[in-house]
């Protein structure tokens, strides 16, 4: 997929250009599923691209460049990427997944969205191809007879649509016990396979296929709710709905200094039962201590600076949650207040005996067939605390994993989270 103006002798690798990298234009038709993907991937990987126009000039001259011929409007070798450095010749690369992978590498790697193993990388391409080679063909059999490409043919929308459905059965599968589709963050595997899916999910199956798919859906609306999709393709919209939910990249990380942070006097960590809920929390809303200290008794405490104290790390954490302006954890909504407190309640003694456990376990698996979070597609003050209470269990053992696919897939999910480490 990469051809090179200076023939065989390539002089450096692409992360070498990264480090001197001027400009990367993208050469595509605007709203293309295609050039989607590729302006999604840069915002993941940190990198600015520019739009570039497809006019009969710009064609020719990456015809010009191109080893395999001409290259035109309607080209599959299309979305084309031009690198462009300070003292070295243009480097163009050609076709979507040549182009992911490209930006990957060009990009941040400790975001990792090509993989963090050999293994990784090999799974993400093999969903690469599959979104490109059999996904984007059974989709576009039906898109191209909506946009009025090619005449109307039942027939062939209806077997359109029976290929998707096998496609669709194979991915929920996969997604049973997933949050993502390789290893537990989003990789350009998602990006490919979600913006490849956008319109066969919303318009073809729309709303109705929650019910036949919900994994798939689930994992779907988990990846355009980022704000890095959110800003190429906007919200999106079913056909009964259109709601902005859970957004990865609004979860703050250690230390971010760009939300407002709440100081409080003085923190008394009990070292006995870790107060997981409080520290959470804390680091959601980047609240801090002007004091920490550490003590053997079983309950933490805070001080709030006003001579009034708070005791529990459950107590203390819902007391931040709803006084931050930071992030919104604790939601303002009546009917939805009522919703996470119930789930509040129903795990704090989820470690309390075996019967109660599985009792527990089983409704929280339930809940989380469908959803990414407990209260939908939001990360609220309920997941936290069940998270810790099953923190405190020490998890899910082995056989528990199996039997509450759902449940484990949401506990190893938030505990890869940097607020929950």
């Amino acid at each position: 997929g990469i051809n090179a103006e200076y023939g065989t002798n390539p002089p450096r690798t692409l992360c070498g250009i990264a480090r001197i990298m001027v400009k990367l234009t993208v050469y595509h038709h605007v709203g293309n599923s295609r050039s989607y993907r590729v302006l999604v991937a840069a915002r993941f990987a940190g990198l600015k691209v520019e739009l570039g126009k497809v006019t009969e000039e710009n064609l020719a001259q990456l015809s010009a460049s191109n080893a395999v011929g001409e290259v035109n409007a309607y080209d599959s070798r299309l979305p084309v990427l031009v690198v462009e450095n300070e003292g070295q010749e243009k480097l163009v690369v050609y076709q979507v997944n040549a182009i992911l992978r490209a930006l990957a590498r060009l990009g941040d790697k400790e975001k990792a969205i090509y993989g963090s193993t050999d293994i990784e990388r090999a799974q993400i391409d093999s969903w690469l191809d599959f979104s490109l080679n059999e996904v984007d063909f059974a989709a576009l059999a039906w898109t191209y007879q909506a946009d009025g490409f090619v005449p109307k043919n039942e027939q062939l929308t209806s077997k359109a649509k029976d290929v998707l459905n096998h496609t669709l059965a194979a991915i929920n599968a996969s997604l049973q016990s997933s949050t993502f589709l390789v290893g537990n963050r989003l990789s350009l595997a998602d990006i490919a396979l979600s913006l490849s899916l956008q319109r066969v999910l919303t318009q073809l199956f729309g709303s109705a296929g929650k019910k036949q798919y919900p994994h798939v859906y689930r994992w779907f609306l988990t990846c355009m709710n980022q704000d890095q999709f959110v800003s190429i393709v906007g919200l999106v919209k079913f056909e009964d709905s259109s709601a902005r939910s859970f957004s990865w990249s609004s979860l703050p990380v250690k230390g971010n200094s760009q939300l407002p942070a709440q100081v409080f006097e003085e923190a008394t960590w009990s070292s006995q039962n870790t107060p997981h809920e409080a520290l959470i929390v804390s680091k959601f809303t980047s609240t801090t201590f002007k004091q920490v200290k550490s003590t053997n008794d079983s309950s933490s405490s805070v001080q709030l600076g006003n001579g009034q104290s708070l005791h529990g790390s459950i107590s203390i954490a819902r007391y931040i949650s709803r006084s931050s302006s930071a992030y919104s954890l604790y939601p303002s909504d009546a009917k939805l207040v009522a919703e996470v407190e119930q789930w509040v309640y129903l795990t704090q003694g989820i470690s309390q005996s075996p019967k109660q456990f599985s009792e527990v376990a089983t409704s929280l698996n339930n809940q989380l067939q469908s959803v990414t979070f407990l209260n939908g597609n939001t990360l609220l003050f309920s997941d936290i605390v069940a998270w810790a209470s099953l923190k405190r269990r020490g998890g899910l053992h082995e056989e528990e994993k199996q039997k509450y696919p759902h449940l484990s897939r949401w506990f190893t999910f938030l505990s890869l989270l940097p607020a929950f480490q």
